[in-house]
């Protein structure tokens, strides 16, 4: 299953000679699971270690709680029916049970959701990358044809909300031996309205100002005000840090800057191509625009990609796969519970059965214990889901070095997960609701 599911993420990477198994991760994981079982195996035994022997005969199996549960006790308030309180009763009988059962749907619906979100949290960035740094749809270069004209024809477009020049050439900050990208932008342009996204400090408006991005303002220590001394080319000049924008280029080991400031380093002609940046205005056929501006083959006009990478979509079916095998996990561990808390209150079936319960009513009485654990994983899974949602988002945003990603959790994704956890655990107890259903009353009690 798994080198199935990864089949297609291992292709989009040109890696696909990584999927086999390897005995030494096997080993690994039972070396892992098989003292974690005994671990859990011993929790559950302790009690019955502790218990002396005649302690246990007068218990017996199925020991009755001396106190109703308060889920019961509220429930009873709000008039539902007697099969269904005395299902929910039955199911919160052993409260370590009923705990460890609940936490198996709160993982399983932790994943399912954070799988459900993850398409849409991937294609809500690529839609909106000035979150991650990219202010622009559109890069237009020169091959031959005046820049004039092709700003000309930029201006000529009602769609072109704004477009600015740039160019980047390597640097080194000398004294750190730290290589980055400086990212220059002409001067004559108003900072404020580029959208570039400042994270502290200013923008530059003189000559000899920078802005460092996340990963290259950590790796530098830099604070706003640093002096540093850069390199480029074959000249070193002093520059001072205003501040830290986001930037996702070359993993944050970037720099901005003006024109004016690279000017000073006297780099040879040529050795600078600047090329525009394009923003369109909302609703415009970007495809149309970058079809006129190419009409002449010395012009380059790229469109920002704004579908999901081939890694992210050829990873949907892991992702999926986690999914499913954790609401399996979740599922077994709902049966085992319903199986064995029936099994212990064959007695009190027996007798329900005796004074008039129907086989109908057994087989609702169990599924609406199964339904309460489902209900109240799911309302516990909410804020957990918020609070991994959030970390998960804070955990991209340090990866890509661009801060806080402004992304909530689909509200129609929790109701769905919801919705699932509640028929999982319906479905899972439904084997010990038949079975109970089938029980033959006076062989029950002649058993007891």
């Amino acid at each position: 299953l798994t080198v199935h599911s990864m089949a297609p993420l291992a292709r989009s990477m040109g890696t696909p000679d990584v999927l086999h198994f390897m005995p030494a991760v096997g080993g690994l994981v039972f070396a892992v699971v098989l003292p974690v079982a005994a671990l859990f195996a011993a929790l559950a035994a302790w009690r019955a270690v502790a218990l002396r022997p005649a302690a246990m005969l007068g218990e017996g199996f199925g020991a009755p709680r001396t106190r109703m549960p308060l889920s019961v006790r509220v429930l009873t308030a709000l008039r539902l029916p007697v099969p269904a309180l005395l299902g929910i009763k039955d199911a919160m009988a052993r409260p370590a049970r009923a705990v460890m059962t609940i936490l198996s749907l709160m993982v399983c619906l932790l994943t399912i959701t954070q799988g459900m979100n993850f398409p849409g949290l991937a294609a809500s960035v690529m839609a909106h990358q000035e979150w991650i740094g990219k202010n622009w749809d559109m890069t237009v270069q020169f091959k031959g044809v005046s820049r004039a004209a092709t700003e000309d024809a930029l201006r000529k477009l009602p769609e072109v909300k704004q477009y600015y020049r740039e160019m980047f050439h390597a640097a080194t900050m000398v004294e750190q031996e730290f290589d980055l990208n400086v990212r220059a932008v002409d001067g004559d342009r108003d900072w404020e309205q580029l959208g570039f996204r400042l994270l502290e400090g200013r923008m530059p408006n003189q000559p000899g100002e920078i802005l460092l991005a996340p990963r290259a303002w950590e790796r530098l220590a830099a604070t706003v005000g640093s002096k540093l001394l850069m390199q480029v080319g074959n000249n070193r000049l002093p520059v001072t840090v205003v501040g830290k924008y986001q930037d996702t280029i070359n993993d944050g080991r970037m720099a901005l800057t003006s024109f004016a400031t690279l000017d000073q380093f006297a780099l040879p002609p040529g050795e600078l191509q600047p090329f525009l940046r394009v923003k369109f205005a909302p609703g415009a056929d970007w495809v149309a625009i970058r079809h006129s501006l190419q009409t002449d083959s010395r012009v380059l006009a790229t469109l920002e990609d704004r579908e999901l990478p081939d890694f992210a979509r050829d990873g949907l079916p892991m992702i999926r796969l986690l999914g499913w095998l954790m609401a399996g996990i979740a599922a077994l561990s709902m049966m085992g519970a319903a199986l064995l808390t029936a099994r212990e209150q064959m007695r009190e079936v027996g007798i329900r059965k005796a004074i008039g319960m129907t086989p109908a009513q057994v087989l609702g009485s169990v599924a609406a214990g199964g339904a309460w654990f489902g209900l109240v994983a799911a309302v516990l899974a909410l804020p957990v889901s918020y609070l991994v949602h959030t970390a998960l988002i804070s955990m991209m945003g340090a990866v890509m070095s661009v801060g806080r990603i402004p992304l909530e959790l689909s509200g129609s994704i929790v109701l769905r997960s919801s919705g699932f956890g509640i028929i999982l655990a319906v479905a899972a107890v439904l084997p010990a609701a038949a079975w109970g259903a089938r029980l033959v009353t006076a062989r029950v009690l002649h058993a007891e």
